[in-house]
């Protein structure tokens, strides 16, 4: 009986030692796994900032033309002497000479 208990103590130990190490690998694979969420989430949020600080250096396009049609509908002009501009005899300075 003396090689029978040897040999299922040593079997006992082998098994011992290898649910430790499965054990362990696990945890292993567990930190791996969390390492590389945190990773992926580090990715993913520098991907956002990049895309937010691409936009806020964009011009707002459609914006801007909405507005500058909604203006020349309502009859509003750029121009500083209104929609007819300046007739040619008001560009004269002094005695007759034309400007330009």
């Amino acid at each position: 009986m003396g090689i029978g208990a040897a040999l299922i103590g040593a079997a006992l130990v082998g098994a011992g030692a290898s649910m430790y190490s499965s054990n362990k690998q696990v945890k292993a694979e567990r930190a791996a796994s969390k390492q590389a969420e945190r990773q992926q989430q580090k990715v993913a949020e520098q991907a956002r900032a990049d895309e937010r600080r691409q936009n806020q250096n964009k011009a707002d396009i459609s914006g801007i033309l909405d507005a500058n049609v909604n203006s020349a509908l309502s009859g509003g002009s750029t121009l500083l002497t209104g929609a007819g501009g300046i007739s040619n005899d008001r560009l004269n300075l002094g005695a007759g000479n034309k400007l330009g």
